[in-house]
C-alpha cells in the first residue's frame, strides 16, 4: 500500500491506493465520522483484501475532518464531494476502466449518492446501508450487491425491499444473525464480498 494527499475541495485528503493486476478499482468510503468512522475501518479493509485478491487495485480515504484529512465533518454532502475529488484523482493518476465505489454504513450512502454524478462509475457494492436513516435516490444503470446482515437494526426492511424493487441491478446478500457491525462475521462477510465482486 501507498499513501498520498488527494486534493479535496475542503483541503488534502489522507490516502493509501494499491494498484492491481487489471485496471479494475474500488473506492472505499467509511462510516460516519462521528461515530468514529476512518478509512481503518475493519469491515472495509476486508473490503479492500477481498478486492484486491481479486486482481483490482483499491483506494481508501479518510473523509474530511477525519484522520490527516483537512477540512470538518459536512453532513454527508461535502463528504460526497470528497468522493468525486477521490474519483477524479484516479482517473488523472491511472488508466481505469469503470471504478467500483464500496461504501459501508454512512460510507454507502455517500458512495451511493456519489454515483448520480460520476456517469463511468457504474457499480457499487453497499455494505450494511442504513436504509431509512440516509438517503439512497433511485439511480439507473447500476450494477452490484447490497450486503445486510438479517439482524440489522439500522435497516428498515420496508424501506430496503422497497428500493431494491427499483434497483434492477443490485442484488440482496444477506448474512444470517449479523447486525450492522458485523461483529464475528469474518468468513461470512468474506464470502459475501466475493460474491458481490463476482457480480461487476
Amino acid at each position: 500500500m501507498q499513501t498520498t494527499k488527494i486534493p479535496g475541495p475542503a483541503g488534502l485528503l489522507e490516502a493509501r491506493y494499491a494498484p492491481g493486476d487489471r485496471d479494475a478499482w474500488a473506492i472505499l468510503c467509511h462510516p460516519h465520522p462521528l461515530h468514529g468512522g476512518s478509512m481503518d475501518d475493519a469491515v472495509l479493509d476486508v473490503a479492500d483484501t477481498r478486492f484486491r485478491a481479486a486482481g483490482g487495485g483499491t483506494v481508501a480515504f479518510n473523509f474530511r475532518g477525519v484522520g490527516a484529512s483537512e477540512g470538518r465533518h459536512d453532513g454527508g454532502a461535502g463528504e460526497v464531494d470528497d468522493v468525486l475529488a477521490v474519483a477524479d484523482w484516479l482517473e488523472k493518476h491511472y488508466t481505469v476502466g469503470a471504478p467500483t465505489l464500496i461504501g459501508y454504513s454512512f460510507g454507502s450512502s455517500v458512495a451511493w449518492r456519489a454515483l448520480q454524478t460520476l456517469p463511468r462509475h457504474t457499480s457499487a457494492i453497499l455494505i450494511a446501508p442504513p436504509f431509512g436513516g440516509m438517503a439512497y435516490p433511485p439511480i439507473d444503470g447500476i450494477a452490484g450487491a447490497v450486503i445486510v446482515g438479517d439482524q440489522d437494526p439500522f435497516v428498515d426492511a420496508e424501506v430496503f425491499r422497497s428500493w431494491l424493487a427499483g434497483q434492477a441491478g443490485m442484488r440482496h446478500i444477506a448474512i444470517p444473525d449479523a447486525d450492522h457491525f458485523l461483529a464475528h462475521e469474518h468468513e461470512a462477510l468474506v464470502t459475501a464480498l466475493d460474491e458481490a465482486i463476482s457480480l461487476l
